[in-house]
């Protein structure tokens, strides 16, 4: 088995077992310390961590990556375990697969997944590097702390600082990946398919289930199969919320809404106080001293201070655990759902006490979930424009740093809506074009198994006899075509809107390819065998698992999360190695005096010259960017700021229409102006449009692809200056 396993090194774990008299039934209970112990005298890092990995993925599966070639090479390793071989042998093509286990076995090869070995071999190797550079550092500071005489002053706390910067750095680098979608897309499902769990998040077809920002890692270390932390915001920060709800909520009499029906602007603001309070908010009547018809109490609701006092006041429910963070734990994914499902599911329940208002923040965390041990990190969140400011300035916060942004849409509203089109709004996309991140989207339609042959065939022009599965794949490809479309469409539309007009290939030329994946978690769920098959239940109309492409998305991931990875660690490591021979540079510097005198005027001299390359190079792209604002941007802001100017009152006034003309309802509005300008609505944003629209394009080509070649050139100038001083 080792040596069908580990082609490349399974003979040297073989000789060291072989000398230590190491049985099969103690190799397959190795764990990674057990495996150092045991083979650290005689095989080396690399080896002992595909070791590792193929006794997990023996533990896991019941199978390695590699099958093995005859029953007596792994034989005695599966008797001692009890593995069952799951290999199929000459079954014949033709025979009909009647169990979601045949197709597991059968074609489960098929799927592209993550090369286990690989990953584990390339994270070993940068925890490596930056355990030795840590080491190098930790050296380097005792050094420079005491031999502080070898340099100057200055020298020497400028090289500390620098110093002390890079130590900071030093700790793996993670890969933030957001996923974003409306309600109903299937964006729950799909993470828990991506995690190998059938629920560990709560999913829901009809309501939106998340109602705050979820992050999930792998935790390797973590002494419970399932952690999490949930983050309360400050007392502070909901309290100034509440009093925004309870403006949405005050009559004209200064007194509050106690009940609010559904189809009322301000019932939002209603069911977020209702959630937390309950009837500590509905019932506050107070009696006024009078009396009506029938000698009746008359009684009336409390003003908007009376109120706020009042929940100040309140102690009772979940309101304690504000700015505090709460710990969970469970040994199962079940236990785990419940207990996260507390403080993160909306649910139209009419109990209080909820505590998802008061959420800014869920991590979870689990040894389970090891597609994300490279140090993937899923954010699953609740969508831009959250009426809880601290919450909503997370998930723009979070959008903004991400490496990737995954849009997520159900398949038939993905090519019938045109999403990839209109993906995150206008503002949005405006904002990812400006700031260089369109190269970090990622589209995923989802729910592919779901459909109808009949419109399929007559959409599509297919064969009347066309299988579903046949119709499916049909789908996919056009889907994938049409989001590709409409994704260099909104560019161009883009484009156009500041007055750049762009043909297709100059788009396509200019802007990256948008990554697409049509998945079916469903699908995916049944197949890998995480959700049991249930009598009466529909099979999964895909029959491997390559065709519902999770495998496929989550190797995207994996791979992205590792070339970012690596490209931190590298540059991490070069700056360490700069700093080193900077330092060793300014050691090795003569102690005569009339050396140094004389190194001093030779650089003197050369610093002359180099400063004057400098100059040169800084007053061209001085000159560059001054012509670039004044003849490209300023122009264009220009123009923006006249026609900004001139739709300003005919904007502003629009709000004021009647909400059937197409105007705010007076709520809003008020809620709106109290909260600055945003709110559902942003109306600083549309006052703006205008100078944004003008502007976008040119931005992105000025501090984007005009800069980077511009900085190219100044920088191919500099070597020949800079070789002077080696």
């Amino acid at each position: 088995w080792l040596v069908a396993a580990l082609p490349d090194v399974g003979a040297q774990f073989v000789e060291a077992a072989r000398s230590g008299g190491i049985q099969a039934a103690t190799l397959i209970a190795l764990d990674k310390d057990g495996i150092k112990s045991t083979f650290g005298a005689s095989v080396k890092v690399g080896p002992r961590v595909k070791l590792h990995a193929r006794l997990e993925e023996l533990r896991r599966t019941g199978t390695g990556s590699h099958a093995v070639p005859s029953a007596g090479a792994g034989s005695s390793l599966r008797a001692a375990v009890g593995v069952v071989d799951l290999q199929v042998e000459d079954e014949p093509e033709c025979e009909r697969m009647e169990s979601i286990d045949e197709v597991n076995e059968v074609d489960a090869a098929k799927a592209p997944e993550i090369d286990d070995t690989e990953a584990d071999a390339a994270m070993a190797r940068e925890s490596d590097a930056l355990g030795r550079t840590r080491w190098v550092c930790n050296k380097l500071l005792s050094l420079l702390e005491k031999h502080r005489q070898f340099a100057s002053r200055a020298v020497v706390d400028a090289r500390l600082a620098d110093l002390k910067a890079l130590q900071a750095k030093l700790e793996l680098p993670t890969c933030s990946i957001v996923i974003v979608g409306n309600t109903g897309a299937g964006k729950s499902t799909m993470l828990n398919s991506l995690i190998g769990e059938a629920a560990v998040l709560p999913t829901s077809g009809v309501r939106a289930c998340t109602a705050t920002i979820i992050e999930l890692a792998y935790d390797g270390e973590a002494t419970s199969p399932y952690r999490g932390e949930v983050e309360f915001i400050s007392r502070e920060e909901w309290f100034d919320e509440v009093e925004a709800l309870l403006d949405d909520l005050t009559l004209g009499d200064g007194t509050v809404y106690l009940h609010v029906q559904p189809d009322r602007e301000n019932y939002k603001s209603w069911c977020k106080l209702f959630a937390v309070y309950g009837e500590v908010y509905t019932k506050s009547s107070r009696w006024t001293g009078e009396y009506g018809p029938g000698g009746r109490k008359v009684y009336k609701a409390p003003t908007r201070d009376e109120m706020l006092a009042k929940l100040k006041r309140s102690g009772d429910g979940v309101t304690h655990n504000l700015g505090r963070t709460v710990h969970l734990s469970a040994d199962s994914p079940d236990a785990f759902r419940r207990k996260v499902e507390r403080f993160t599911d909306s649910s139209d329940s009419d109990d209080a006490g909820a505590n998802w208002p008061l959420v800014r923040q869920v991590r979870l965390f689990s040894t389970q979930w090891r597609s994300l041990r490279a140090g993937t990190i899923l954010v699953d969140a609740p969508g831009l424009n959250d009426n809880n400011a601290a919450r909503d300035a997370v998930v723009k916060r979070r959008l903004r740093d991400a490496d990737a942004v995954v849009i997520c849409s159900n398949i038939t509203r993905a090519v019938n809506d045109r999403t990839a089109r209109t993906l995150l709004g206008e503002s949005f996309r405006r904002q990812l074009l400006m700031d260089g991140q369109f190269g970090s989207l990622l589209f995923v339609a989802t729910q592919t198994d779901k459909i109808s042959k009949q419109e399929v065939i007559k959409q599509l022009k297919l064969e009347p006899t066309a299988s579903a599965v046949e119709c499916a794949r049909a789908r996919n490809s056009y889907s994938k075509q049409q989001i590709e479309k409409h994704y260099f469409a909104g560019l161009r539309d883009m484009a156009r809107a500041s007055n750049e007009l762009l043909s297709d290939e100059e788009v396509r030329s200019r802007y990256p390819v948008l990554p697409t994946f049509c998945v079916s978690s469903h699908a995916y769920q049944q197949l890998a065998g995480l959700v049991p098959p249930k009598e009466g239940v529909r099979r999964a109309l895909w029959r491997s698992l390559a065709d519902t492409e999770l495998p496929q998305l989550r190797k995207y991931l994996c791979e992205l999360t590792l070339r970012r990875r690596h490209a931190a660690v590298e540059h991490i490591v070069e700056s360490v190695l700069r700093l080193v021979q900077e330092v060793e540079a300014t050691a090795k510097t003569t102690s005569s005096s009339a050396d140094k005198c004389a190194a001093r005027d030779a650089f003197a001299e050369m610093v002359t010259e180099l400063e004057a390359a400098l100059e040169t190079a800084a007053d061209g792209f001085g000159a560059f960017f001054a012509g670039q604002i004044a003849g490209v941007l300023q122009p264009k802001l220009k123009q923006g700021a006249a026609e900004a100017a001139s739709q300003a009152m005919r904007t502003s006034t629009s709000w004021g229409d009647s909400v059937n003309a197409g105007g705010v309802h007076w709520a809003t509005y008020k809620a709106t102006c109290r909260r600055d300008g945003v709110f559902r609505l942003n109306f600083n944003q549309q006052l703006a449009e205008p100078v944004l629209k003008n502007v976008a394009s040119q931005w992105q080509t000025v501090f984007g692809a005009a800069l980077s070649q511009q900085l190219d050139a100044a920088l191919d100038g500099f070597p020949s200056h800079a070789g002077a001083f080696c």
